[in-house]
C-alpha cells in the first residue's frame, strides 16, 4: 500500500498531487499503486495540469479491491494555498 501517513484519519502533512485524466493523483508521498485524491473544502484547484504541493489533513483512506486505485479523501489546511511544484507551502520544500 505505501504512502504512510495518507492512510490515517486525522493526520496532516505534506502532498504533492499531479492531474492525469481529469483526476488528481498522489506523487508524494510515493505509494505502491495509483490513489486518487478527493477534496473537501471551500477551495479552487487550478485549471491547468501543473503538479500541486499542498498541505491537507486527511478525513478518509480507502484501499481498493482488486485491481482499482485507492482513494483519499481530504480537506486542505489554511484554505487555497497553493504552490507549483518545487515551491514552498508553510516552510515545506519538495
Amino acid at each position: 500500500m505505501g504512502g504512510g501517513w495518507i492512510t490515517t484519519t486525522g493526520e496532516t502533512g505534506t502532498v504533492r498531487i499531479a492531474k492525469q485524466n481529469d483526476e488528481w493523483l498522489v506523487e508524494k508521498p510515493s505509494t505502491d499503486g495509483a490513489v486518487k485524491c478527493v477534496f473537501h473544502g471551500e477551495f479552487e484547484l487550478p485549471a491547468d495540469d501543473t503538479a500541486q504541493t499542498l498541505e491537507i489533513q486527511v478525513e478518509k483512506f480507502m484501499q481498493a479491491t482488486g485491481q482499482g486505485p485507492d482513494y483519499l479523501f481530504a480537506a486542505p489546511i489554511g484554505g487555497p494555498r497553493w504552490r507549483r511544484s518545487g515551491g514552498c507551502l508553510r516552510r515545506v520544500c519538495w
